[in-house]
């Protein structure tokens, strides 16, 4: 948490130098997001954050145990259009995918969002297609051209 001295006399106002503090720890910061299955929520969240969040954030976006990897993909594509200046990072859960196809598909996607995913093994306990492993996964990804942050 950030404490903030106020040097209004109501007390409600932050000084400028700590306005310029919280920009720049703010600025720092990467922000997760999970998709949400209504989408009326979804909208609202895109909305909402498009007022709140600075023009150059990094938005990671969770794979959320009971979100398809194209609820996942969806959801990090309207936050991109939403603001093109945004990072935006998905999650790709290697267990979730059910083929190679689906898998090109996603890298297609993520190349057209920002070209970043973070890879994950995944909540999974069988795999559903031909991924096992992260590691997998992230070997499949790169040779599509996607730059992986990391893996877990």
């Amino acid at each position: 948490m950030v404490k903030m001295e106020m040097d209004s006399p109501d007390g409600m106002n932050p000084g400028m130098e700590n306005r310029e503090r919280l920009r720049r720890l703010i600025g720092q910061t990467t922000f997760e997001f999970f998709p949400s299955k209504n989408p009326e929520k979804g909208e609202k969240l895109v909305t909402g954050l498009k007022l709140l969040l600075p023009n150059k954030s990094v938005i990671a976006i969770t794979k959320h145990f009971d979100r398809t990897p194209e609820e996942t993909i969806a959801f990090a594509k309207s936050l991109k259009e939403a603001n093109p200046n945004w990072t935006i990072t998905p999650h790709v859960a290697a267990r979730a995918l059910t083929s190679e196809t689906q898998a090109l598909q996603i890298a297609e996607a993520i190349k057209g969002i920002s070209n970043r995913a973070f890879v994950i093994g995944g909540d999974d306990k069988e795999k559903k297609g031909p991924f096992a492993s992260a590691i997998e996964l992230m070997t499949f990804l790169a040779e599509q051209g996607v730059f992986l942050i990391v893996t877990a």
